[in-house]
């Protein structure tokens, strides 16, 4: 189970072990994601540009559309996803395939297994919006 408290640190306690292990978000995310066979500088780059490695993050993404009101025509704006998490794992496209495998990505080790899975099998791909600051592409 983890554990995750104001400071950031998170408690790994094993459900049959008495060895409780304190960890930083980021030595966290670099564990797993050698666990995974992802690059850990490229999982905790994009981590910390999606979340600042806050689970609690939650970004909305709007779209604009055109709208006809009478004789002309008007650009509304519109919620189209939201991003959860660590990894800002999308509402729309990453959310229903999470879902699928079972993962609640509203909970940092739903998150992080999905994010990592994701760039095990996609890179940097889902995450090229924010390259500019993690610098994979």
């Amino acid at each position: 189970m983890l554990t995750v408290e104001a400071d950031q640190r998170v408690t790994l306690a094993p459900e049959k072990e008495e060895i409780k292990v304190e960890l930083t978000i980021e030595e966290l995310i670099e564990q797993k994601a050698i666990e995974y066979g992802v690059n850990p500088d490229m999982a905790k780059k994009i981590a910390w540009c999606e979340s600042r490695y806050k689970q609690s993050g939650v970004g909305i993404n709007y779209r604009t559309k055109s709208v006809q009101v009478g004789t002309t025509t008007q650009a509304v704006k519109y919620e189209h996803s939201r991003d959860y998490g660590i990894f800002q794992l999308n509402s729309v496209y990453q959310l229903p395939r999470a879902e699928v495998e079972g993962l609640n990505v509203h909970t940092l080790e739903g998150n992080l297994q999905f994010g990592l899975e994701l760039m095990k099998s996609e890179g940097a791909g889902p995450w090229r919006a924010s390259a500019h600051c993690h610098g994979y592409y």
